[in-house]
């Protein structure tokens, strides 16, 4: 059995999740070994939003006919995980209670459900938003989170995609990730023919400028690059895709630099400072200019 450790802290980084990235790619042949075990029992913190990127590697190692295990949980992330539907997801124990109503559930779906989607940011995602922001600064964020969940469904190619989120009721924030099993933003635009560039992580920096497409007469919606524009004042942006990595935060500072082992799909994720929205417009850019569309 291959066994890697989990970092004591996992959140959305470079290096933690670099780290994780490096050791499954040590997961031998499955003929020579079919199980693989992640043992938490350093972790003292995992970002809820994180359980994506987790259920991308566990679907990935199950597809291969790998049979993954989990150990060492402490009680405090045994139960976060049980809030949120993670575990109960993969089989690995049941779910409890959210008492406090933080937990925005993890999901799985796959393209076709549509109306699964649907009800999913409608009743839960959005409802759990309506509970925690004024309403007018909530349009900011569904209207964001909306578009790009359907952009993903629709062109990303993937057979699977996984979507959670938190409240984080002391620092007033809401995080927000969603993570798909299709074609990564560097290999769609090298696949169409796009400029070339010597890192993965450029392509993404490329892809959430303004006016970037890989798809002609794209009509509607908000792409990458609204999204990172309107996010700019109250947040964070990060992405992972392939082996790219990129973060554009609220100082409107950029991070680029590549993995050395590839995310098989894309992971997005959003950081809303609740705080800072209630001091900008609520005004969604015009999105009648092309966008990226992965």
């Amino acid at each position: 059995m291959k066994t890697i450790s989990i970092p004591n802290s996992v959140q959305l980084n470079f290096d933690v999740i670099n780290y994780i990235l490096n050791n499954v790619a040590l997961v031998p042949p499955q003929d020579e070994d079919s199980e693989v075990c992640f043992d938490f029992n350093k972790n003292t913190w995992l970002s809820s939003e994180m359980t994506t990127f987790l259920g991308i590697i566990f679907r990935d190692l199950q597809m291969n006919n790998y049979t993954v295990y989990v150990t060492g949980f402490s009680y405090k992330l045994s139960n976060l995980l049980k809030k949120n539907g993670f575990l109960s997801h993969f089989k690995l124990s049941e779910n409890i209670p959210d008492t406090y109503g933080t937990t925005i559930p993890f999901i799985e779906l796959r393209p076709e459900q549509t109306k699964t989607l649907d009800e999913y940011l409608n009743n839960i995602l959005f409802t759990k938003m309506d509970e925690k922001i004024n309403l007018s600064e909530n349009e900011i964020i569904k209207s964001a989170i909306y578009e790009l969940t359907h952009n993903i469904k629709e062109h990303s190619r993937a057979g699977l995609f996984f979507m959670c989120g938190q409240f984080f009721p002391q620092k007033n924030e809401l995080t927000f990730s969603i993570a798909d099993a299709g074609i990564s933003i560097p290999d769609n635009i090298i696949e169409c023919n796009g400029p070339q560039f010597n890192c993965k992580s450029q392509y993404i920096d490329w892809a959430t400028n303004k006016g970037t497409t890989t798809k002609t007469n794209s009509v509607g919606g908000l792409g990458l690059y609204d999204i990172k524009e309107n996010l700019r004042p109250i947040g964070d942006l990060k992405i992972l895709s392939g082996n790219g990595y990129a973060e554009f935060n609220s100082n409107k500072n950029v991070f680029l630099k590549d993995t050395k082992n590839r995310f098989n799909g894309t992971m997005i994720y959003l950081k809303y400072d609740l705080n800072a929205i209630l001091n900008i417009p609520t005004q969604i850019n015009d999105s009648e200019t092309e966008f990226f569309q992965f």
